[in-house]
């Protein structure tokens, strides 16, 4: 009986063990779609600085020539 009870245990873990490596392997890819994501979030947001930078200096440069011009 004991030995029954054993192999029950035995092919519990074994399955619970196949369970969790399951899960593990969903939430990996789950992850690595997330950091892919921010990722590209990531580099849309450092284009989307160089922009306004850029926007700014002409803003600066254009605003300093107009006063120049009027006075």
């Amino acid at each position: 009986m004991l030995e029954h009870r054993r192999e029950e245990i035995g092919l519990t873990t074994s399955e619970t063990i196949r369970n969790d490596d399951h899960h593990i392997k969903r939430l990996t890819k789950q992850t690595t779609a997330a950091s892919d994501l921010m990722t590209d979030l990531t580099k849309k947001m450092r284009n989307d600085s160089k922009f306004i930078k850029m926007i700014t200096f002409l803003t600066l440069l254009y605003a300093s020539a107009s006063l120049t011009v009027v006075s």
